[in-house]
C-alpha cells in the first residue's frame, strides 16, 4: 500500500492582473494511497464581489477557465505530457490530456467524475475536490510528478485575476513548465 500525505501551497496573483477583491488563495493537496487526490482550494476575500457560478449539475464542461474556476495540472509519469483538470464552484469539471506544451489536447477519460463541493461565507470560498488518479497518468510504482496548481477568479465587473504557484512572462500561462512548481510522488 502506498503512503498518504498532504502538502499545503500558497498561490500568487499574476502581477499584470491585480485582484481587487481577493486577499489570498491557497491549495492543499492530499494523496491517498497513490490513487486518489483530495484538493482543497481556499480563497479569502470579499466573496460578494466575485462572480461565482451557482451550483448546478456536476457535468463535464469546456471553457470553465473563462470564469471563476480552480485548476490542477499534473505531468505524466515520463514527464513529456500532462493532464489538466478544471473545477468550477458550480461542480462542473473538465479534464484534458496534452502530449506537450499546449499540444495534442484530447479529453481525458475518467472512470469516475471528480466529486466537487463548494462552501462559502462572506470572506472565504472553499472548493473541495476528490479525484481518482486517471488510468492515463497512473503507474504501478510511485513516480515523481510535477504539479501546477492555479485559480482564475472573476469579479462582478468582469475583471479577472490569475493565481498560480509560479508565473512566467507578461501574460498568465498555466501551461508553462515553470508553473509546474511542486513535486509529489504518487
Amino acid at each position: 500500500m502506498r503512503a498518504s500525505y498532504t502538502a499545503q501551497m500558497k498561490l500568487r496573483p499574476h502581477p499584470a492582473f491585480p485582484a481587487a477583491h481577493v486577499r489570498d488563495v491557497t491549495a492543499q493537496v492530499r494523496v491517498r494511497d497513490g490513487v486518489r487526490l483530495d484538493l482543497v482550494y481556499r480563497l479569502k476575500g470579499d466573496v460578494a464581489q466575485l462572480a461565482v457560478p451557482p451550483v448546478a449539475q456536476p457535468i463535464r464542461t469546456d471553457d470553465l477557465w473563462q470564469s471563476t474556476c480552480f485548476e490542477l495540472f499534473v505531468t505524466d509519469a515520463d514527464g513529456a505530457g500532462y493532464a489538466e483538470f478544471n473545477f468550477s464552484p458550480s461542480t462542473a469539471w473538465a479534464a484534458y490530456h496534452f502530449t506537450g506544451d499546449r499540444e495534442g489536447m484530447q479529453p481525458l477519460p475518467l472512470e469516475h467524475p471528480p466529486r466537487i463541493e463548494c462552501e462559502s461565507g462572506a470572506q472565504h470560498l472553499d472548493l473541495h475536490v476528490s479525484l481518482a488518479v486517471p488510468a492515463a497518468i497512473a503507474t504501478v510504482v510511485p513516480v515523481t510528478r510535477r504539479l501546477a496548481i492555479s485559480a482564475v477568479v472573476q469579479d462582478h465587473a468582469g475583471a479577472m485575476s490569475y493565481w498560480a504557484l509560479a508565473h512566467r512572462g507578461d501574460k498568465p500561462d498555466f501551461h508553462h513548465r515553470d508553473g509546474f512548481a511542486y513535486a509529489l510522488e504518487f
